[in-house]
């Protein structure tokens, strides 16, 4: 599928977090040890680029649906750009 300019490979599925994020190690990580210390287990993850070092987008299925709280601490992640809550 192709979500803006990015070709990513994902089921769309349930609840989704989108997050656009600076392409680098240490974001993803500690993405998914907010939503780890939050008890919300996640179902699949996909990354999609254009180019290396640019900007990257991140869909993490996760089975429940999370607070604004949670998408904040994500939002709050140096490197992320901005993250949302998808529910189908």
């Amino acid at each position: 599928m192709q979500i803006d300019e990015y070709r990513i490979d994902v089921v769309p599925s349930g609840y989704m977090i989108v997050a656009k994020h600076e392409d680098r190690p240490n974001i993803i990580g500690p993405c998914c040890m907010i939503l780890g210390k939050n008890n919300t287990n996640i179902a699949g993850m996909q990354v999609g680029r254009i180019t290396r070092g640019g900007e990257a987008i991140m869909v993490l299925n996760i089975d429940s649906e999370v607070s604004d709280r949670i998408l904040d601490e994500i939002r709050a992640v140096d490197g992320i750009i901005d993250a949302k809550l998808v529910v189908l």
